[in-house]
């Protein structure tokens, strides 16, 4: 009777903690989801960028190992810092959209037009501008007249409206269910069992 009532209670303690970990796992999980995916994010220079803080007006954007992006609104026109280096935006609003102007500090100026995710960039003689893509290692190498700052990148940090929120929570959440479904079938006789039967109906 003795040895009943201690398996009896190893039984529920076993129970108890397994339903412990398992809701601070999903606690977790669904904290991580929650932060993750209600993040907007840009890229510049082949790095990604959250935003940091906001102080008086200028916002700041940080990655991992790209340098500090500050946006300062500035009148009608919003300033782009990085490396202490200002690039100047300005917008013209046509019956197309809002077109960019985009004026780099060596004197360079660029037209970006378009939606957020189809956005096409010009220079200054109107030629069609690329975003080069090549690297070696880890660095990317620009070719003769490439900005390192493609245009376009620099009117996706400087509003907010142009970033994009990251991940894909249905691939994230399919993905547990999946784990959840392959522990299940690993460890437990009884969901083995169930899934046989069902395979039998199928059939």
């Amino acid at each position: 009777m003795i040895q009943r009532s201690h398996a009896s209670k190893s039984f529920k303690f076993s129970t108890i903690l397994t339903i412990a970990i398992l809701g601070i796992i999903g606690v977790l999980l669904f904290s991580f989801a929650s932060s993750y995916f209600s993040q907007s994010v840009f890229y510049a220079d082949g790095e990604k960028y959250k935003k940091a803080s906001e102080q008086n007006g200028m916002i700041t954007y940080e990655s991992r190992r790209g340098p500090i992006i500050n946006i300062v609104p500035r009148d009608d026109t919003r300033v782009v810092v990085i490396n202490e280096e200002e690039y100047l935006i300005s917008t013209i609003n046509n019956t197309e959209g809002t077109v960019f102007h985009i004026t780099y500090t060596n004197g360079n100026w660029y037209r970006v037009e378009g939606q957020p995710h189809r956005m096409t960039t010009y220079d200054a003689d109107g030629h069609y501008v690329t975003q080069g893509t090549v690297y070696m290692g880890n660095k990317r190498i620009l070719s003769d007249g490439e900005e390192l700052y493609h245009p376009s990148s620099l009117v996706q940090a400087a509003y907010p409206e142009y970033h994009e929120k990251q991940g894909t929570p249905a691939f994230y959440w399919l993905a547990i269910l999946l784990f959840i479904y392959g522990w299940c079938g690993f460890r437990y006789e009884k969901f083995q069992y169930l899934l046989f039967i069902l395979s039998l109906k199928w059939i």
